[in-house]
């Protein structure tokens, strides 16, 4: 299925799990992203809030994405605080182009975990965290799903 989104057309693969979650992720694979309610407005034109990638206090070693192959947007928003949350849906390659790394880091999470070593808490305010928030939000975000409960 091809659907457009953020100014973006993207082509839905969906493809079975393989692998524990350790071995590299290739640039196609779609990644998700949780976003919080407030940082996403459709009324807005469709993008998220940068605000939405910026690290939080527990990102120590990056701010976390899930790989789509892994789980599903559901799963994702899925909360022990009966929160709702939009996803955002990116692509590693796309990620990777604009010079930010993405690693797989399954333990002590759910197969799956991603993270983008190069935006963490410590350095949250740093002028390269500051441009790399905007980038993901404002360019490469290909679709906002949900809000799921």
């Amino acid at each position: 299925m091809t659907t457009a989104a953020c100014g973006h057309a993207i082509q839905w693969d969906e493809r079975p799990a393989m692998g524990d979650g350790t071995e590299p992720i290739e640039d196609d694979e779609y990644l998700y992203r949780r976003v919080s309610l407030p940082y996403f407005d459709r009324t807005q034109g469709g993008e998220p809030s940068p605000w939405a990638f910026r690290p939080r206090k527990y990102d120590i070693t990056g701010i976390s994405l899930f790989r789509a192959k892994y789980t599903t947007p559901e799963e994702i928003a899925r909360n022990a605080r009966g929160k709702q949350y939009y996803i955002a849906v990116l692509r590693a390659g796309d990620i990777r182009s604009h010079g930010l790394d993405v690693v797989p880091i399954p333990q002590g999470h759910a197969p799956g975990h991603v993270e983008i070593p190069s935006l963490t808490h410590a350095n949250r305010r740093t002028d390269a965290a500051e441009e790399a928030i905007q980038v993901l939000a404002r360019k490469l975000c290909l679709k906002i799903l949900g809000p799921f409960p």
